[in-house]
């Protein structure tokens, strides 16, 4: 608790500074080249694992612990990010661009009938393949899977896994074409 308190006071001292709150002894793993911006917050610090020049941008929000995080190598978080693996994991693989403003959860409130919303969760990880690029807004839900090379439309809502070198976009998500068809088909 007075640790938690402890990291609480420095990350808003060092947030009212502008300086980066987090460095590589704070972390699970932090990767050579790994970065993170000014006014991120992790609520869990040593659960959160950075690959080499993993990058999560100002305004990140990271809630964790006892569930893990992880950003793979050369994947990147833009502003205002929000991540709950308070419970579950979230996995991101190498080479993913999340965009700004992306919600990430493996841990929500999930209506079950006879019970209160606020006492009922579903938790499940959610697994961010290799080459992912998901665009601003979207939502990926507990439990997805979003296979390698696959693309997420800005402000879609994923409900469902998505198999590698898909296009989904809407709400809810579903497919709305294939990542390199072109290049199959001229080559």
């Amino acid at each position: 608790m007075l640790k938690a308190l402890k990291m609480l006071l420095l990350g808003r001292l060092r947030q009212w500074l502008d300086y980066p709150a987090y460095g590589p002894r704070d972390l699970e793993f932090w990767g050579d080249g790994a970065q993170i911006d000014s006014a991120v917050y992790l609520s869990s610090p040593e659960t959160v694992s950075l690959g080499r020049g993993a990058v999560i941008y100002r305004g990140t929000k990271v809630f964790s612990g006892p569930g893990r995080f992880k950003l793979g190598d050369g994947s990147h978080l833009a502003g205002d990010v929000y991540v709950n693996a308070v419970r579950g994991v979230v996995s991101i693989g190498s080479g993913v661009a999340v965009g700004p403003k992306v919600v990430i959860v493996s841990y929500t409130n999930h209506p079950e009938p006879g019970r209160r919303i606020v006492e009922s969760h579903r938790v499940a990880d959610v697994t961010i393949n290799d080459d992912v690029f998901i665009g601003a807004s979207a939502v990926i839900l507990p439990g997805v899977v979003l296979g390698q090379g696959c693309v997420v439309a800005a402000g879609a809502v994923v409900t469902q896994s998505v198999a590698p070198n898909l296009m989904v976009g809407g709400v809810p998500a579903r497919v709305i074409g294939q990542r390199g068809r072109e290049e199959i088909t001229n080559a």
